[in-house]
């Protein structure tokens, strides 16, 4: 009777452990899938380089602007 009870328990335990360890991983595998671009892209900028246009941040640096011009508007006096 007891051993019954004690195999009845131990599947019962196993089964909550197999379950919960393929939720954990259906769930990591979304966050996974949630994340990774934001980190390669965050990781590839910090390096210099822009995934989306591929061009080295040397490309883009703006010249510096001794004035800023001011445009005419018919609404402002």
């Amino acid at each position: 009777m007891n051993l019954e009870i004690a195999i009845f328990l131990l599947a019962f335990f196993l089964l909550g452990y197999i379950l919960g360890k393929h939720q954990g991983k259906q769930s990591g595998y979304k966050q996974g899938l949630a994340t990774t671009p934001l980190l390669l892209r965050q990781k590839s900028l910090e390096a210099g380089f822009c995934l989306i246009c591929g061009s080295y941040e040397s490309d883009h640096i703006a010249e510096p602007v001794d004035e800023i011009p001011q445009h005419s508007s018919p609404n402002r006096p």
